[in-house]
Protein backbone atom coordinates (compact mmCIF):
# COMPACT_ATOMS: atom_id res chain seq x y z
CA UNK A 1 0.00 0.00 0.00
CA UNK A 2 1.24 3.45 -0.91
CA UNK A 3 0.21 4.99 2.44
CA UNK A 4 2.11 2.28 4.31
CA UNK A 5 5.26 2.87 2.23
CA UNK A 6 5.13 6.65 2.80
CA UNK A 7 4.64 6.20 6.57
CA UNK A 8 7.49 3.67 6.68
CA UNK A 9 9.89 6.13 5.02
CA UNK A 10 8.76 8.98 7.30
CA UNK A 11 9.39 6.91 10.46
CA UNK A 12 13.18 6.99 9.98
CA UNK A 13 15.08 8.75 12.76
CA UNK A 14 12.30 8.57 15.38
CA UNK A 15 13.29 8.03 19.03
CA UNK A 16 11.33 5.15 20.62
CA UNK A 17 11.19 4.49 24.38
CA UNK A 18 9.45 1.44 25.86
CA UNK A 19 6.83 2.09 28.56
CA UNK A 20 5.67 -1.51 29.02
CA UNK A 21 4.85 -4.53 26.87
CA UNK A 22 3.73 -3.35 23.38
CA UNK A 23 3.35 0.23 24.67
CA UNK A 24 5.86 2.90 23.62
CA UNK A 25 6.59 6.62 23.61
CA UNK A 26 7.66 7.84 20.15
CA UNK A 27 9.43 11.18 19.71
CA UNK A 28 9.72 12.60 16.18
CA UNK A 29 12.39 14.90 14.71
CA UNK A 30 10.56 18.01 16.02
CA UNK A 31 10.78 16.53 19.57
CA UNK A 32 6.97 16.00 19.70
CA UNK A 33 5.94 13.00 21.83
CA UNK A 34 3.27 10.42 20.82
CA UNK A 35 1.79 7.55 22.84
CA UNK A 36 1.47 4.26 20.89
CA UNK A 37 -0.19 1.03 22.09
CA UNK A 38 0.34 -1.73 19.51
CA UNK A 39 -1.94 -4.27 21.23
CA UNK A 40 -4.91 -1.83 21.08
CA UNK A 41 -3.85 -0.37 17.70
CA UNK A 42 -3.85 3.08 19.26
CA UNK A 43 -1.83 6.25 18.60
CA UNK A 44 -2.54 9.65 20.13
CA UNK A 45 -2.27 11.23 16.66
CA UNK A 46 -5.56 9.32 15.87
CA UNK A 47 -4.36 8.55 12.34
CA UNK A 48 -3.98 4.85 13.23
CA UNK A 49 -7.59 4.64 14.52
CA UNK A 50 -9.07 6.74 11.71
CA UNK A 51 -7.59 4.90 8.70
CA UNK A 52 -6.89 1.58 10.47
CA UNK A 53 -3.47 1.72 8.79
CA UNK A 54 -0.32 2.06 10.95
CA UNK A 55 0.86 5.67 11.08
CA UNK A 56 4.54 6.62 11.09
CA UNK A 57 4.69 6.56 14.92
CA UNK A 58 3.08 3.09 15.10
CA UNK A 59 5.51 1.76 12.45
CA UNK A 60 8.52 3.05 14.43
CA UNK A 61 7.18 1.35 17.58
CA UNK A 62 6.39 -1.89 15.70
CA UNK A 63 9.97 -2.10 14.36
CA UNK A 64 11.37 -1.82 17.91
CA UNK A 65 8.82 -4.36 19.20
CA UNK A 66 9.68 -6.72 16.29
CA UNK A 67 6.02 -6.87 15.20
CA UNK A 68 5.16 -7.25 11.51
CA UNK A 69 3.74 -3.98 10.20
CA UNK A 70 1.45 -5.87 7.78
CA UNK A 71 -0.31 -7.53 10.71
CA UNK A 72 -1.44 -4.12 12.03
CA UNK A 73 -3.37 -3.23 8.87
CA UNK A 74 -7.16 -3.69 9.03
CA UNK A 75 -8.63 -6.83 7.47
CA UNK A 76 -10.58 -4.75 4.93
CA UNK A 77 -7.33 -3.72 3.20
CA UNK A 78 -5.98 -7.26 2.73
CA UNK A 79 -5.99 -9.29 -0.46
CA UNK A 80 -8.23 -11.95 1.13
CA UNK A 81 -10.93 -9.35 1.81
CA UNK A 82 -10.77 -8.16 -1.78
CA UNK A 83 -11.07 -11.72 -3.10
CA UNK A 84 -13.99 -12.42 -0.76
CA UNK A 85 -15.80 -9.31 -2.03
CA UNK A 86 -15.77 -10.69 -5.59
CA UNK A 87 -16.59 -14.34 -4.79
CA UNK A 88 -20.30 -14.01 -5.53
CA UNK A 89 -21.66 -13.02 -8.91
CA UNK A 90 -22.59 -9.35 -9.45
CA UNK A 91 -25.91 -8.91 -11.28
CA UNK A 92 -25.75 -6.17 -13.94
CA UNK A 93 -28.17 -3.22 -13.90
CA UNK A 94 -30.61 -3.69 -16.82
CA UNK A 95 -32.66 -0.97 -18.45
CA UNK A 96 -36.27 -2.13 -18.05
CA UNK A 97 -37.37 -0.16 -21.12
CA UNK A 98 -35.01 -2.06 -23.41
CA UNK A 99 -34.72 -5.55 -21.98
CA UNK A 100 -32.24 -7.61 -23.93
CA UNK A 101 -32.31 -11.35 -23.58
CA UNK A 102 -28.84 -12.61 -22.76
CA UNK A 103 -27.61 -15.65 -24.63
CA UNK A 104 -26.89 -18.86 -22.77
CA UNK A 105 -23.16 -18.30 -23.11
CA UNK A 106 -23.24 -14.86 -21.44
CA UNK A 107 -25.67 -15.84 -18.69
CA UNK A 108 -23.35 -18.61 -17.49
CA UNK A 109 -20.37 -16.27 -17.03
CA UNK A 110 -19.32 -15.35 -13.48
CA UNK A 111 -17.55 -12.12 -12.53
CA UNK A 112 -14.26 -13.21 -11.02
CA UNK A 113 -11.77 -11.07 -9.10
CA UNK A 114 -8.70 -9.85 -10.97
CA UNK A 115 -5.75 -12.23 -11.21
CA UNK A 116 -3.63 -11.97 -8.06
CA UNK A 117 -0.56 -13.54 -9.66
CA UNK A 118 2.43 -11.23 -9.55
CA UNK A 119 3.36 -10.08 -13.08
CA UNK A 120 6.98 -10.40 -14.25
CA UNK A 121 9.38 -7.48 -13.93
CA UNK A 122 9.74 -4.76 -11.34
CA UNK A 123 6.36 -3.44 -10.11
CA UNK A 124 5.67 0.22 -10.86
CA UNK A 125 5.65 2.57 -7.91
CA UNK A 126 3.35 5.18 -9.43
CA UNK A 127 -0.28 4.22 -10.02
CA UNK A 128 -2.30 5.05 -13.13
CA UNK A 129 -4.05 8.41 -12.85
CA UNK A 130 -7.81 8.70 -13.22
CA UNK A 131 -9.38 10.92 -15.83
CA UNK A 132 -8.95 14.58 -14.87
CA UNK A 133 -6.60 13.74 -11.97
CA UNK A 134 -3.34 15.68 -11.66
CA UNK A 135 -0.27 14.05 -10.15
CA UNK A 136 0.85 15.83 -6.99
CA UNK A 137 4.54 16.53 -6.57
CA UNK A 138 5.94 14.63 -3.60
CA UNK A 139 8.52 16.51 -1.52
CA UNK A 140 12.07 15.30 -1.94
CA UNK A 141 13.27 13.05 0.85
CA UNK A 142 15.73 14.86 3.12
CA UNK A 143 18.75 13.04 4.53
CA UNK A 144 18.83 13.25 8.34
CA UNK A 145 22.01 12.65 10.33
CA UNK A 146 21.59 10.13 13.18
CA UNK A 147 24.46 11.77 15.12
CA UNK A 148 23.51 15.46 15.25
CA UNK A 149 19.91 15.17 13.86
CA UNK A 150 20.82 17.72 11.17
CA UNK A 151 19.69 17.55 7.55
CA UNK A 152 21.68 17.39 4.33
CA UNK A 153 24.27 14.84 5.50
CA UNK A 154 24.57 11.48 7.27
CA UNK A 155 26.58 10.08 10.19
CA UNK A 156 29.63 9.22 8.03
CA UNK A 157 30.00 12.77 6.64
CA UNK A 158 28.96 14.61 9.82
CA UNK A 159 31.39 17.40 10.80
CA UNK A 160 29.31 19.00 13.55
CA UNK A 161 30.88 18.69 17.02
CA UNK A 162 28.89 16.67 19.54
CA UNK A 163 26.59 19.04 21.43
CA UNK A 164 24.88 18.57 24.77
CA UNK A 165 21.51 19.84 25.96
CA UNK A 166 22.12 21.98 29.05
CA UNK A 167 19.28 23.08 31.36
CA UNK A 168 19.85 25.46 34.28
CA UNK A 169 18.58 24.26 37.68
CA UNK A 170 19.87 27.16 39.74
CA UNK A 171 23.00 29.33 39.97
CA UNK A 172 26.05 27.34 38.70
CA UNK A 173 24.00 24.11 38.83
CA UNK A 174 22.90 22.45 35.58
CA UNK A 175 21.37 19.31 34.09
CA UNK A 176 23.35 18.07 31.05
CA UNK A 177 21.77 15.58 28.62
CA UNK A 178 23.87 13.87 25.93
CA UNK A 179 22.78 12.56 22.51
CA UNK A 180 21.88 9.14 23.97
CA UNK A 181 19.38 10.83 26.32
CA UNK A 182 21.41 10.17 29.50
CA UNK A 183 21.12 12.94 32.10
CA UNK A 184 24.00 14.18 34.33
CA UNK A 185 23.89 16.57 37.28
CA UNK A 186 26.70 19.18 37.28
CA UNK A 187 27.49 21.65 40.09
CA UNK A 188 30.29 24.00 38.98
CA UNK A 189 30.69 25.69 42.38
CA UNK A 190 31.34 22.32 44.09
CA UNK A 191 33.22 20.90 41.06
CA UNK A 192 30.82 17.96 41.01
CA UNK A 193 29.41 15.76 38.21
CA UNK A 194 27.27 12.65 38.62
CA UNK A 195 29.60 10.72 36.26
CA UNK A 196 32.32 11.13 39.00
CA UNK A 197 35.04 11.75 36.40
CA UNK A 198 35.32 15.39 37.49
CA UNK A 199 35.88 14.43 41.15
CA UNK A 200 38.24 11.54 40.37
CA UNK A 201 40.69 13.33 38.05
CA UNK A 202 39.96 16.89 39.25
CA UNK A 203 39.81 17.83 35.55
CA UNK A 204 36.48 18.99 34.02
CA UNK A 205 34.66 16.15 32.24
CA UNK A 206 32.72 16.69 29.01
CA UNK A 207 29.49 17.40 30.90
CA UNK A 208 31.17 19.96 33.19
CA UNK A 209 32.74 21.70 30.17
CA UNK A 210 29.31 21.95 28.47
CA UNK A 211 27.82 23.47 31.64
CA UNK A 212 30.79 25.85 32.07
CA UNK A 213 30.37 27.18 28.52
CA UNK A 214 26.69 27.96 29.20
CA UNK A 215 27.56 29.54 32.57
CA UNK A 216 30.37 31.58 30.89
CA UNK A 217 32.96 30.20 33.32
CA UNK A 218 36.55 29.67 32.16
CA UNK A 219 37.25 25.96 31.84
CA UNK A 220 40.89 26.48 32.90
CA UNK A 221 39.72 27.77 36.28
CA UNK A 222 38.04 24.42 37.04
CA UNK A 223 41.27 22.42 36.72
CA UNK A 224 42.93 21.45 40.01
CA UNK A 225 45.87 23.61 41.14
CA UNK A 226 48.21 20.60 40.98
CA UNK A 227 47.94 20.53 37.16
CA UNK A 228 48.87 24.19 36.59
CA UNK A 229 52.24 25.52 35.45
CA UNK A 230 52.66 27.54 38.65
CA UNK A 231 52.36 24.40 40.77
CA UNK A 232 55.03 22.70 38.65
CA UNK A 233 57.38 25.68 39.01
CA UNK A 234 56.82 25.82 42.78
CA UNK A 235 57.59 22.10 43.05
CA UNK A 236 61.04 22.66 41.54
CA UNK A 237 61.83 26.03 43.15
CA UNK A 238 63.60 24.70 46.21
CA UNK A 239 66.96 22.99 46.01
CA UNK A 240 67.01 19.21 45.93
CA UNK A 241 69.59 17.81 48.32
CA UNK A 242 71.67 14.97 46.97
CA UNK A 243 71.75 11.63 48.73
CA UNK A 244 75.33 11.33 49.97
CA UNK A 245 77.13 8.20 51.05
CA UNK A 246 77.89 8.65 54.73
CA UNK A 247 81.10 6.64 54.38
CA UNK A 248 82.53 8.97 51.75
CA UNK A 249 81.19 12.41 52.61
CA UNK A 250 82.24 15.00 50.06
CA UNK A 251 81.98 18.67 50.99
CA UNK A 252 80.09 20.58 48.28
CA UNK A 253 81.49 23.88 47.15
CA UNK A 254 79.59 27.10 47.68
CA UNK A 255 78.92 27.31 43.93
CA UNK A 256 77.20 23.91 43.78
CA UNK A 257 75.18 24.45 46.96
CA UNK A 258 73.62 27.63 45.56
CA UNK A 259 72.33 25.89 42.40
CA UNK A 260 68.58 25.26 42.12
CA UNK A 261 67.05 22.39 40.15
CA UNK A 262 64.56 23.98 37.74
CA UNK A 263 61.95 22.21 35.60
CA UNK A 264 62.88 21.46 31.99
CA UNK A 265 62.28 24.23 29.46
CA UNK A 266 58.82 23.95 27.90
CA UNK A 267 59.74 26.15 24.93
CA UNK A 268 59.71 24.41 21.56
CA UNK A 269 63.26 24.19 20.12
CA UNK A 270 63.93 25.93 16.78
CA UNK A 271 63.97 24.01 13.52
CA UNK A 272 62.00 21.07 12.23
CA UNK A 273 61.66 18.24 14.78
CA UNK A 274 63.48 15.03 13.77
CA UNK A 275 61.29 12.22 12.45
CA UNK A 276 63.79 9.50 13.33
CA UNK A 277 64.27 8.69 16.99
CA UNK A 278 67.70 8.61 18.62
CA UNK A 279 69.15 5.09 18.63
CA UNK A 280 69.82 3.61 22.05
CA UNK A 281 73.15 2.06 22.95
CA UNK A 282 73.53 -1.27 21.20
CA UNK A 283 70.48 -0.69 18.98
CA UNK A 284 70.86 -1.16 15.21
CA UNK A 285 68.78 0.89 12.78
CA UNK A 286 66.78 -1.33 10.45
CA UNK A 287 67.11 -0.63 6.73
CA UNK A 288 63.82 0.23 5.05
CA UNK A 289 63.33 -1.28 1.58
CA UNK A 290 63.83 1.20 -1.24
CA UNK A 291 60.66 2.29 -3.00
CA UNK A 292 60.19 0.62 -6.35
CA UNK A 293 59.54 2.97 -9.30
CA UNK A 294 56.91 1.62 -11.74
CA UNK A 295 56.18 3.28 -15.09
CA UNK A 296 52.48 4.05 -15.61
CA UNK A 297 52.90 3.83 -19.40
CA UNK A 298 54.57 0.45 -19.96
CA UNK A 299 54.31 -0.93 -16.37
CA UNK A 300 58.08 -1.44 -16.35
CA UNK A 301 60.43 -0.91 -13.41
CA UNK A 302 63.36 1.49 -12.96
CA UNK A 303 61.85 4.51 -14.75
CA UNK A 304 58.70 6.61 -14.85
CA UNK A 305 56.44 7.98 -17.56
CA UNK A 306 58.56 11.14 -18.09
CA UNK A 307 61.85 9.24 -18.64
CA UNK A 308 60.28 6.46 -20.74
CA UNK A 309 62.27 5.92 -23.97
CA UNK A 310 61.01 2.61 -25.35
CA UNK A 311 58.53 3.11 -28.21
CA UNK A 312 54.99 1.78 -27.80
CA UNK A 313 54.61 -1.52 -29.64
Amino acid sequence: MEILVVNFESSAGFEVKKIKHLEYEVRNKEECSFHVDISKRFCCSFEFQLLEIPCQHAIAAAIVAKVKVDSLVAEEYTQNAMVAAYVGSVAPMIDTDNIIELTGQLSELDMLPPSSRRPPGRPRKKRFLSRGEVRMKTPRRHTVCSRCKGSGHNRATCKTPISFEVKKIKYLEYEVRNKEGCSFHVDISKRFCSCFEFQLLEIPCQHAIAAAIVAKVKVDSLVAEEYTKNAMVVAYTGSVAQVIDNDNIIELTAQLSELDMLPPSSRRPPGRPPKKCFISRGEVRMKTPRRRIVCSRCKGCGHNRATYKTPIS
